[in-house]
């Protein structure tokens, strides 16, 4: 009997130990896919930065080639 006792003892203690071995597995693995994803997000970040000043240089040089090809038409349309 008292052997009996020790052995469901031990049996509950080591499916106690493989229950806290799994969480524990569960939270590294989860721990390493929110490092994964927060990854992802700072790489996105930087990808989607927008150089304001180039833009602007952009559109300014977009508008003043218009300005000049209405121009051109202008002058050809008079002639």
């Amino acid at each position: 009997m008292v052997n009996r006792s020790i052995l469901l003892s031990s049996n509950v203690s080591l499916t106690c130990f493989q229950v806290l071995e799994n969480r524990t597995k569960a939270s590294q693995r989860e721990m390493e896919m929110l490092e994964t994803l927060e990854d992802l997000r700072e790489l996105n970040s930087r990808h989607a930065k927008v150089d304001h000043e180039k833009m602007i240089m952009m559109a300014t040089a977009y508008k003043e080639q218009l300005a000049r090809l209405q121009e051109e038409e202008d002058e050809k349309f008079i002639k």
